[in-house]
């Protein structure tokens, strides 16, 4: 995953595995899901937060879902591979 160790990554992906709200690359695609949306300028023109849209990631998007999901990632994993996502969560944010 861009901007992230590989260390990191590979207990994103041991998480991934073990849980079962969670399926194999999807953190890496809520990833992308969310850096695209707080890269682009009419972001607020998107899905709204409260919308369930389609459900198909390659159509609606669903950037907040996204982020859900990055969010408890960061906080599933433990403390030092945690921060490395928060830290990148963070600056993204900084983009909206």
């Amino acid at each position: 995953m861009k901007d992230l160790s590989w260390r990191t990554a590979e207990q994103i992906a041991w998480l991934e595995h073990r849980s079962p709200h969670l399926s194999p690359a999807q953190t890496h695609q809520a990833l992308l899901v969310w850096r695209r949306f707080v890269r682009v300028h009419h972001h607020r023109s998107w899905v709204p937060p409260d919308s369930s849209g389609c459900g198909v990631w390659g159509c609606c998007f669903m950037p907040h879902h996204a982020r859900k999901i990055l969010y408890r990632v960061a906080h599933d994993l433990g403390p030092q591979r945690g921060r490395e996502l928060r830290t990148l969560l963070r600056r993204l944010d900084r983009l909206l």
